[in-house]
């Protein structure tokens, strides 16, 4: 997924189902799949930046 999927995924919610909060969910990792792993910060990194010569990314943070 791209952050371009991302936003047509989220733009296709309701206005209610938006105001939920966001949940991580790794199903090959039997051990995450058991906590709950909120979303807080979206972090970007542009392709040309230091670390990010050769790509960027898109970072979903979150803790319990």
């Amino acid at each position: 997924m791209n952050g371009q999927d991302l936003l047509k995924h989220l733009q296709s919610l309701t206005p209610k189902q938006l105001k939920e909060p966001i949940r991580l969910v790794v199903p090959n990792d039997m051990d995450m799949d058991n906590e709950n792993i909120w979303l807080n910060e979206v972090e970007i990194s542009v392709k040309g930046e230091s670390g990010y010569e050769v790509g960027g990314e898109i970072r979903l943070v979150g803790n319990q």
